[in-house]
């Protein structure tokens, strides 16, 4: 006892945020935030939708879905299959419809995907806490590449549902592009078709977000969809469209060629200015005088530049305080094709607290074309007195000395470490408890212990995972 008492680690000192990374075992292309208990005592814990093998041109390749609770990774449910090597896996979304009949809360998986587990289920799929099934009803389709779950009568009595942008077959097989409405029982299509400038023209939908352009005016908050199309609903409105619930509305002249992502930010904070909304992608927007490029923000009448950016085409956007209740302030943090912004080395990743624009450490390098196809918000300990960290999933090649992360985290080291796993001598400190806590855990076989070492396989506690918190356990919390 006196040994490992003498192992114990005191806990982390303070620093800037900066980035780590992860070892090299999924190919990161969806994230979101999943709290499978909801009140229950177990932890929030990070989604990850992945391609984990590269197929050739003929045969399957495989994807899979993955958790992480900041100590670590399990494998949920089945493996995602197609017939190419694609990004199986567009969007994962948390989802509580509550129609007669409709699956319990739970994960909705969207992309482009032909079997899960051997079943064809292609291209949608519901996790029901057990296994991954098909949506009752879902359309065939070619693609799916977003959902969101959004209420169109706001306080009213009807129930939020599930949005899902994508390419459909109507009955004569054909694509028929479009935004479906899933209830919980049935899909319904959403306000009329979405169309490309031509007929042969493949739209998509790639985000969509709720953003209340008005603030405390009479105007309800509204689902805004943007992705790659000109029409919806036979009216001209390329790039972005507003959806009341009942009608939809064009945002000036919208947004030529394609919007990767949107967010709503605040860059003044407490000031007199409202939220607006962001869209970030390969577009331009011409307002009749000077042209905006690749990030535009619309604050409820009229698309303006985001002073200072010269960036190239963007992926994708969030909002995060990167330094907790540091001096740092609020940010948008973008990602995209530009590697110097206002002649500062940004290296495809920057941050704009709504004055200045930063680099964050070395950003990626490496590779030209090292974009984050997706940037998520995690609290690892779901602890608001400890800082949180932002995660941005792949096109990465290099991300703060570490070769080649699937994604990364950006943010104040991370408090939370596997031998950590009694937290009531304070995080950070590992003594003998937390020795005693991963013996219990590993007796009844639960996969904190028994994925420390993944090498037979998921959630099988064999000697190497003992070893393996030995080793964590030395290690201690850096």
């Amino acid at each position: 006892l006196s040994g490992l008492c003498g192992l114990c680690q005191s806990a982390f000192a303070q620093k800037g945020p900066e980035w780590a990374g992860f070892e090299p075992f999924v190919t990161a292309m969806a994230f979101t935030v999943w709290d499978e208990d909801g009140p229950g005592p177990g932890r929030p814990v990070l989604v990850v939708g992945d391609l984990n093998e590269q197929a050739p041109i003929g045969s399957y390749s495989h994807g899979r879905v993955v958790t992480y609770d900041g100590r670590a990774w399990k494998t949920l449910g089945q493996r995602f299959s197609a017939p190419v090597p694609v990004w199986m896996i567009h969007d994962i979304v948390v989802a509580n419809t509550s129609g007669v009949g409709s699956p319990q809360p739970g994960l909705y998986a969207a992309g482009r995907f032909e079997e899960v587990g051997g079943e064809p289920i292609k291209n949608f799929a519901h996790w029901d806490g057990t296994r991954w099934n098909a949506v009752p009803g879902s359309p065939d389709g070619w693609d799916m590449r977003s959902a969101f779950m959004f209420d169109e009568d706001g306080e009213g009595p009807s129930e939020a549902n599930l949005f899902v942008g994508g390419q459909f077959f109507d009955t004569a097989g054909l694509h028929k592009p479009g935004l479906l409405r899933w209830d919980g029982t049935a899909f319904t299509q959403v306000g009329g078709g979405i169309a490309g400038r031509f007929p042969t023209t493949f739209p998509y939908i790639n985000a969509m977000i709720e953003f209340d352009d008005d603030g405390p005016g009479p105007r309800k908050s509204a689902l805004y969809v943007a992705g790659s199309f000109v029409f919806v609903d036979g009216q001209q409105v390329p790039g972005i469209a507003r959806w009341d619930g009942t009608n939809w509305e064009p945002l000036e002249r919208g947004l030529w060629n394609s919007v990767n992502d949107l967010a709503v930010f605040d860059a003044d904070g407490v000031g007199s200015e409202p939220p607006m909304l962001y869209a970030a992608g390969s577009f331009v927007y011409d307002p009749g005088g000077a042209e905006i490029y690749y990030l535009a923000r619309w604050d409820g009448q009229t698309w303006s530049r985001v002073p200072g950016f010269t960036g190239g085409g963007l992926c994708s956007l969030a909002v995060f305080d990167d330094d907790g209740d540091g001096p740092n302030k609020l940010a948008l943090f973008v990602s995209g094709l530009f590697t110097r912004i206002g002649g500062v080395q940004m290296n495809y990743i920057t941050k704009w607290d709504g004055t200045e624009w930063f680099p964050l450490g070395t950003g990626f390098t490496g590779f030209t074309g090292s974009v984050a196809k997706d940037l998520q918000v995690f609290d690892e300990d779901n602890d608001p007195s400890t800082p949180q960290g932002l995660y941005a999933s792949a096109i990465l090649h290099f991300a703060g000395g570490i070769y080649p992360p699937p994604f990364a985290r950006w943010g104040m080291p991370n408090p939370v470490c596997f031998a950590d796993c009694d937290e009531s001598t304070g995080l950070g400190r590992l003594d003998l408890f937390d020795f005693l806590c991963f013996q219990n855990s590993f007796v009844l076989s639960e996969s904190y212990a028994c994925n420390c070492d993944v090498s037979t396989g998921d959630n099988v506690c064999d000697f190497f995972d003992f070893l393996c918190f030995q080793n964590a356990f030395v290690a201690g919390c850096k």
